[in-house]
């Protein structure tokens, strides 16, 4: 190995030896390695030449910056994937299965990240009452699952004092009362809350800013729709709002269909809205098929966009009964 020769040029920034020129490899005052060119003979080193080299030097430095950023940006990416995947399945985890014994609930869920806002719930209060609900949270993304989970967690654990659960008014103004918006003006969610009487087949129920609930049944082998909606603005909107109870009777044989807006509002490749209209005249086609299952809807929604990625959570839940 060659001997250097003593560091010339500017602060010790280039040195050569008998064959070869070298450089650090700096950047903001770290060294990051040095850069060696070498040479059948090196004459003297002029000043124009170790500028040249350093700018030389400080272009390696940034390059390695640059991908040493991209790499910890990949990593980070990776395990952010990772994390949101295992938050998905976690989410979903919280959703019910179907129900078969005394009324017959599925559901279909999709969201449009692998995070949504919307969530749903179905479970007996005690041997006769039976909770639905499906609620909407604004936004998407960690935030809006989170909101959802927990309105979701306290719902079932019946956490809220002072409610009576068999009363979807008391329901909503309670949850109201608990959730109110952030100084940001977007923690807030819709929800549509149900509870049916087995006994006597009636459904009381009361909206907060929601799409109505459709209620199908059959009559002389003609199919009519029942828009279940009450007033009510969004959860969380303002602390003092009155919500209502509406009563609907549901005959054997029908079919009651809870969904958020997703389901529905879907740009068509030539810019027209799918619909609510849209949505209810499939349905009507759709309840004439016992046997059909809810995820042809959602085969049906993916060719009327022509596979374009969901704008908003897909969430619907049907309960039959027979």
């Amino acid at each position: 190995m060659k001997q250097l020769s003593q560091a010339i040029g500017f602060n010790g920034e280039i040195f050569d030896t008998e064959s070869s020129i070298s450089t650090f490899i700096k950047t903001e005052g770290q060294l990051l390695g040095i850069a060696t060119f070498f040479s059948q003979d090196i004459q003297g080193v002029e000043q124009e030449f170790c500028k040249f080299m350093e700018g030389i030097g400080t272009q390696f430095a940034q390059f390695m910056c640059r991908k040493q950023v991209e790499v910890e940006l990949h990593r980070q990416n990776v395990l952010l994937q990772s994390e949101l995947q295992q938050a998905s399945e976690y989410v979903r985890s919280l959703l019910p299965v179907a129900m078969v014994e005394r009324v017959e609930i599925q559901s279909q869920f999709v969201p449009s990240m692998q995070l949504g806002g919307d969530a749903f719930d179905y479970y007996w209060l005690d041997d006769d009452h039976l909770v639905l609900y499906l609620l909407d949270v604004a936004g998407h993304g960690i935030k809006s699952a989170l909101l959802s989970v927990s309105v979701m967690n306290i719902l079932r654990s019946r956490a809220l004092s002072n409610t009576q659960f068999d009363s979807p008014k008391s329901v909503l103004t309670s949850l109201n009362q608990f959730f109110q918006m952030s100084d940001t003006g977007d923690d807030y969610f819709t929800i549509w809350y149900g509870v049916y009487n087995y006994q006597t087949g009636q459904l009381t129920y009361s909206s907060a800013g929601h799409p109505p609930a459709l209620l199908l049944r059959t009559n002389d082998q003609e199919i009519r729709v029942q828009y279940l909606e009450a007033d009510g603005i969004p959860i969380g909107m303002f602390p003092d709002c009155d919500f209502e109870d509406k009563m609907a009777h549901i005959q054997p044989g029908s079919h009651l269909f809870l969904f958020s807006d997703g389901v529905y509002e879907i740009h068509q490749p030539d810019g027209v809205m799918w619909g609510l209209h849209s949505l209810i005249e499939w349905l009507k086609v759709y309840q004439r098929i016992s046997k059909n299952h809810l995820s042809s809807l959602f085969q049906e929604i993916q060719s009327v966009s022509a596979h374009q990625p969901l704008e908003d959570d897909f969430s619907i839940v049907e309960m039959r009964i027979h």
